[in-house]
């Protein structure tokens, strides 16, 4: 006899729940979208994501904090399906996806689009920009190919860049306007959640702002949901209304933005916030990291930011700490917290 099938949150346009993936599923997503389960395939593999639950109601911001190696970018793969998750649930507008068949699951896809930094292979450097931002919703049946010039001029303007220019190819564009293209790429689908990973990186400070702001009159406009994943805690304080802090794939703490970067509770997220690039008049702050960040392919026992942390204690060094409620709306994964 089989268990009752998960139950969706009725709050949430998307869900993660106790998502995992491991080192290198990235590369593995085919076999597993195929259905390939080895008896050990995962036994002793090194976790990516570590039962991770994330959720996202519609119409909110919601920010995804941590260096490099905290797993951010991972968890936005698997939010869009570019990953397939190796355990846990997806969940999307109330249906499990795993669930979706034939023309929901297209609607489900084109749904979560992700805007990806600008790199080298973002943008196709032999196509032009009516194709670039085009050729998706020919392909998807949304417009008709005569429509594309004009649609795609609609596209350009929206997001500030001129439709006289959609001729031209990418690297005639500067990074600001790489960065918009990619956006209205992204929106000529008609997306309900974007997924922003890293976009912003690339971009100078002036241009990183104008962009940041033309995603929030987008957002409002077009009822869009955004889960924006970043290293910078200036652009998580701008744009995000929840913020969620990763560290080694795993959730460590989570709060209303407002309230994250008032009252951190978490030694990481402290350390975060201290490194936060604000320049304050006769006050200079350092953050207390010790050490380097473990490699991802061996964390350490225990809480993996335990090597790092001023104050460690012994517990810490042999049992992972549960995220558990310590305020109203604000949840960490601390040892500390059990002393308090």
């Amino acid at each position: 006899m089989t268990g009752a099938a998960p139950i969706a949150n009725p709050d949430a346009l998307l869900e993660l729940r106790a998502v995992s993936t491991d080192q290198g599923a990235g590369r593995a997503a085919t076999f597993w979208r195929s259905g390939w389960r080895g008896a050990d395939a995962h036994s002793t593999a090194t976790p990516a994501l570590d039962r991770v639950d994330l959720t996202l109601t519609a119409g909110e911001v919601v920010g995804l904090l941590g260096e490099s190696t905290a797993g951010g970018a991972m968890v936005g793969r698997v939010a869009v399906g570019l990953v397939a998750p190796c355990a846990g649930e997806r969940f999307y507008d109330g249906e499990r996806i795993t669930d979706l068949r034939s023309a929901a699951a297209r609607r489900a896809r084109l749904a979560l689009q992700m805007l990806l930094a600008d790199t080298p292979g973002t943008l196709d450097p032999r196509q032009r920009i009516v194709d670039v931002v085009g050729e998706a919703p020919v392909a998807q049946r949304l417009i008709g190919r005569r429509q594309q010039v004009e649609y795609v001029g609609l596209m350009l303007n929206r997001v500030g860049v001129d439709p006289l220019l959609m001729r031209h190819r990418p690297h005639e564009f500067s990074a600001g306007q790489r960065a918009r293209i990619g956006i209205a790429r992204a929106i000529a689908v008609r997306p309900r959640v974007l997924v922003a990973n890293e976009f912003l990186a690339p971009l100078e400070i002036t241009e990183r702002a104008q962009v940041l702001n033309l995603l929030a009159d987008l957002r409002l406009a077009l009822e869009l949901t955004c889960l924006v994943v970043s290293r910078d805690v200036a652009t998580v304080r701008h744009a995000a209304q929840r913020t969620v802090v990763m560290y080694l794939g795993r959730v460590i703490e989570r709060a209303g933005t407002a309230e994250l970067l008032a009252r951190p509770n978490h030694p990481y997220t402290k350390a975060l916030l201290a490194h936060d690039g604000n320049v304050v008049p006769g006050r200079r702050v350092w953050a207390t990291h010790i050490g380097e960040a473990p490699s991802p392919l061996h964390p350490p026992r225990g809480c993996h930011y335990h090597p790092r942390c001023p104050v460690a204690l012994p517990r810490c060094r042999e049992v992972a700490p549960a995220l558990v409620t310590i305020a109203p709306g604000h949840d960490a994964a601390c040892h500390l917290n059990d002393c308090a």
